[in-house]
């Protein structure tokens, strides 16, 4: 049979310190996390008259690919993700197609 008891004796009263990883598992878990930041807020359907954020699109489609997200083609809309503190974070230009069901 296994032995599976301690052969060492613990001396009385000697307190062994939880490891500090233990001991954070203890904690809430709110504790050990920064709040969260609220979530981020979409715009379906950027327009030219929408300045801020337009500009913000133009100036991130002109930076990482040389032309304006802006300048949509027929039928084409473009679409944004502010963060909290309402910053174009991303776009998307996209276009509907109702008659092959496609995005």
């Amino acid at each position: 049979e296994l032995d599976l008891e301690d052969d060492e004796e613990e001396e009385e009263g000697e307190e062994v310190p939880p490891h500090p990883a233990c001991s954070a598992s203890r904690a809430t878990p709110n504790a050990l996390r920064p709040p969260r930041p609220p979530p981020p807020t979409f715009v379906q359907s950027v327009t030219a008259s929408m300045g801020h954020v337009a500009a913000q699109v133009r100036a991130i489609s002109l930076e990482a690919f040389e032309e304006d997200a802006m300048q949509t083609r027929r039928g084409e809309r473009v679409a944004a993700m502010l963060g909290s503190d309402g910053q174009v974070v991303a776009y998307a230009s996209y276009a509907v197609r109702p008659q092959s069901a496609s995005l």
